[in-house]
């Protein structure tokens, strides 16, 4: 059995061959790496077809192109006591591996992550951000996910290729990139951290650069894309559901409420939906931020979303006309 599982949700073929290079090149050597295949078309089967190594195991996703079910399958699949991510357009350092899991066995954590650099396609350093002191393994309080991100809608902790993680933890949180019943469509990195610091599972940062993230035009994450919302309105639920469980101050929730309606009022016009959320009531009281109102929004956004992913129906008759 291999110590670490390196997970890849492949779909973008763009990017391919420079991650799985960077995952094959690690130092700590007693790892499997899964790819697990999204992509609409053949290319990635293409690029498979040059690496040949027996730690890597290639499957097509069986639920192709349903949101999180290549990252699902991918957890499944795992043999390994930790889970690292790797996204098909970043890259992992050589020690990452290794810098990551002597963090979480010697501290006993259960989440670790270490820096990373922000590059652009061809691989130039845009900016290089910190938050634990170089040269150090240092605990992150349950409270610093609530305060210091959910309540300032920032992740300095970074993404999921950023991460590793206890499979038996992971395992053992019930919905672990969900936030009240609803799958996080963007920010699945927060909502793990969050749902690991609501069980009281210990979260470790390293002081040390150990990957890259990459930012180019054809990511989720791109303002143009149909989940982009999501990366807004999905604070919002945080900080509700933060607040709702007593997470949260009435001051650091209303904090919070001023950066959600800053960003809605900023991206209205290409985003209609925000409107809905600008006007629903503040809902300071902790047993109420949860409101009926809020959820039937969200259920809302979250469906208007899917269909301008899916893109406009089109009638049968239509068809071929």
């Amino acid at each position: 059995m291999p110590n670490v599982s390196i997970l890849i949700p492949a779909y973008r073929p763009d990017f391919f061959d420079a991650c799985i290079a960077s995952a094959l090149a690690q130092t700590h050597r007693d790892f499997e790496i899964i790819v697990s295949d999204d992509c609409p078309t053949e290319d990635i089967a293409q690029l498979m077809a040059k690496w040949v190594d027996p730690r890597i195991r290639y499957v097509r996703n069986p639920t192709p192109r349903r949101y999180a079910t290549n990252r699902d399958n991918l957890v499944r699949l795992a043999r390994g006591k930790y889970l690292k991510f790797l996204f098909d357009d970043d890259i992992l350092y050589p020690r990452s591996v290794e810098l990551l899991l002597h963090a979480l066995e010697s501290t006993g954590a259960k989440a670790a992550f270490h820096h990373r650099h922000l590059i652009d396609t061809v691989g130039r350093v845009l900016c290089s951000p910190t938050t634990v002191p170089e040269g150090t393994v240092s605990l992150v309080a349950p409270e610093a996910i609530y305060t210091r991100m959910i309540a300032h809608m920032s992740n300095p902790i970074g993404e999921p290729s950023n991460m590793m993680v206890s499979a038996k933890a992971l395992q053992a949180i019930d919905a672990p990139f969900e936030v009240e019943g609803r799958p996080s469509r963007y920010l699945a990195d927060v909502a793990l951290l969050y749902n690991f610091a609501r069980a009281n599972l210990a979260i470790v940062g390293v002081g040390a650069f150990g990957s890259a993230f990459r930012q180019h035009p054809n990511q989720n994450s791109s303002l143009h894309t149909p989940g982009f919302a999501a990366g807004i309105f999905e604070w919002e639920l945080l900080a509700r559901s933060a607040r709702a469980a007593g997470l949260l101050t009435a001051d650091a929730y209303a904090h919070a409420r001023q950066l959600w309606h800053k960003q809605y009022r900023l991206y209205l016009d290409r985003q209609p939906i925000f409107a809905r959320f600008l006007v629903i009531e503040p809902d300071d009281a902790s047993a109420s931020a949860l409101s009926k109102r809020f959820l039937r929004t969200l259920d809302l956004a979250y469906f208007e979303m899917e269909v301008r992913r899916v893109g406009p129906l089109v009638r049968p008759e239509l068809v071929g006309a």
